[in-house]
């Protein structure tokens, strides 16, 4: 147990190594983190969202939002794997939001459209009526007259 705290310790220290590293703009710096704790990131965003093409878009968000605001951490409000776990989290509870908004919105949409019409066996027996007159009609004109009128 104690080796599990010390390396977890050490992991910290590394983090917020990296941290300042990443302020000074090394990119080398945001691999390690990513290196470090992607596999973790990805596992949650795919508890949350359920589709590995999301969960894999929520964690790049979730680095590059943590690289631009690199300079806000403070190491004594947490580490930098709450920090990103946070961020994960929110990200990925956010997209979920929008998926079942969007569903939401659709089925209301599709509520307020106008339903097929139900036609009535009058509705049905003056169609077909009408077309058999359209097509007497089209029978007593020349082809000529007969082909524009179908085009």
């Amino acid at each position: 147990m104690a080796l599990d705290v010390q390396s977890r310790s050490q992991r910290d220290e590394l983090d917020i190594q990296a941290m300042r590293r990443i302020c000074l703009g090394e990119d080398a710096a945001v691999a390690e983190l990513y290196d470090r704790h992607s596999p973790m990131a990805l596992g949650l965003a795919l508890k949350i969202l359920r589709d590995a093409q999301e969960a894999e878009d929520v964690v790049h968000d979730a680095f590059v939002a943590i690289v631009e605001r690199a300079d806000q951490y403070k190491p004594e409000r947490g580490t930098v794997v709450a920090w990103l776990v946070t961020t994960v989290r929110n990200l990925a509870l956010d997209r979920t939001r929008r998926r079942t908004r969007r569903a939401q919105i659709t089925e209301e949409e599709l509520r307020h459209e106008p339903a097929e019409p139900v036609l009535d066996p009058e509705s049905i027996a003056w169609a077909a009526r009408e077309r058999d007159a359209v097509r007497r009609a089209l029978e007593e004109r020349s082809t000529s007259q007969r082909q524009s009128v179908e085009v």
